[in-house]
């Protein structure tokens, strides 16, 4: 169930995103940045596998308080992880428009913005499928 809603999120997000971009493609590129919640959120939702198999185990094992201890590891990890990655997204992305901008590349960060939007609700979409 998790994972149905988790999958059923990223792709609505997805969606909403590129239909707000086909209802306001007249705006300015900086006027649609993905704000640093979204990404948060979307990355967020998916559960992980090891944190689904550790109390599992610790379960089968008679080890559950050392498998908590274990998740509680595993998700301190990702929460660093995923910081990092968001600081890399958001300001990669900064650095990039500011050398394109110089360029007039704004067509490029609008394909690559949109494109990138559109694979990440085509794969939702599959990974919802997979889980139905």
């Amino acid at each position: 169930m998790t994972r149905i809603v988790a999958y059923s999120a990223i792709s609505l997000i997805s969606i909403g995103h590129l239909l707000a971009y086909f209802f306001h493609h007249h705006e300015e590129v900086k006027d649609r940045q993905l704000k640093p919640w979204m990404l948060a959120l979307s990355v967020g939702l998916i559960p992980c596998p090891v944190s689904s198999a550790l109390p599992a185990y610790g379960m089968a094992e008679q080890t559950i308080w050392f498998s908590l201890i274990l998740v509680a590891g595993v998700s301190i990890g990702g929460i660093i992880a995923l910081s990092l990655y968001s600081f890399l997204v958001f300001g990669g992305k900064a650095g990039l428009e500011s050398v394109l901008e110089h360029r007039g590349a704004h067509r490029f960060i609008e394909w690559f913005e949109t494109g990138s939007m559109a694979l990440l609700a085509i794969f939702g979409i599959i990974l919802l499928i997979g889980v139905l």
